[in-house]
């Protein structure tokens, strides 16, 4: 007994050093990007972003798609903006992770609020997208309800074999990112949704583990059980809220790890 004892003290100490360590390199690479915007180091700034980032955001309703290569090109170099971040959370799994951000600029009351999509490419955390919003004075459950809804739309939908159910969940632009032999691997949202056979249930079940919104962006976390297989899928989402509905705007997924 004392034996097993031991060993599973050092198993715990193994994942718990290795989670401290992911979690370090994550901070590491957000902290590279609120340095790099807030004085004025592009350079910086391009280190912790991939080359197709895009930024999003909502106007007047709709969505609006900032190109990273733009947003970095007006980033001046050496010209502090007097703003400061902080980050507020992480959360991530195996080689996916999502986080959040605060960017408060002296001149303002109201600070913005920035989520994060990170995927770890060749060893080193990057991330492939950002979404802001200014911060909000009010959470309810009301527009958690609202968030959910297409987030059950596609485990449903998958579950049951729906296109339709699942296309009402994504946007149409959507993305699926994952890490296959530590490369990024981008998967249309329109082949993914084309390539579920229509009316054939599949088994999958889900289930919502968090979400988190500010304004009209969020992000959001679930476990997909699919049978016959030892690991659940962990999805991480970025989600918008256009014309007043929630969309899934682009989902990273892998493989569970071991609980701590």
């Amino acid at each position: 007994m004392k034996k097993f004892l031991l060993l599973f003290s050092a198993i715990s100490i193994s994942l718990s050093v290795h989670a401290q360590t992911e979690t370090e390199l994550i901070t590491s690479t957000l902290n590279d990007y609120i340095e790099g915007s807030t004085n004025g180091q592009p350079g910086l700034l391009k280190t912790a972003f991939h080359p197709d980032l895009n930024l999003y955001s909502i106007r007047n309703g709709r969505l609006s798609i900032w190109s990273g290569v733009e947003y970095i090109k007006d980033t001046k170099e050496g010209v502090p903006t007097g703003e400061s971040g902080k980050i507020l959370s992480i959360d991530f799994e195996n080689d996916v992770a999502v986080a959040k951000v605060e960017i408060s600029n002296p001149k303002s009351t109201t600070p913005y609020i920035d989520y994060f999509m990170l995927l770890k490419i060749d060893d080193s955390w990057t991330v492939v997208h950002k979404m802001y919003t200014r911060k909000s004075s009010s959470n309810s459950d009301a527009e958690t309800n609202l968030i959910n809804k297409p987030l059950m739309d596609y485990i449903e939908g998958t579950s049951n074999g729906n296109q339709d159910q699942v296309r009402k969940a994504f946007h149409k632009d959507l993305n699926l990112y994952s890490i296959r032999n530590g490369q990024l691997r981008v998967w249309f949202g329109q082949d993914y949704i084309n390539g579920i056979t229509e009316g054939r249930a599949t088994g999958r079940t889900g289930e919502i583990l968090f979400t988190d919104f500010e304004n009209d962006i969020a992000i959001a976390k679930a476990k997909i059980i699919i049978p016959n297989r030892d690991a659940p899928f962990i999805d991480y989402f970025l989600m918008a809220k256009i014309e007043g509905n929630w969309s899934i705007i682009h989902k990273g997924y892998t493989i569970k790890t071991l609980d701590d």
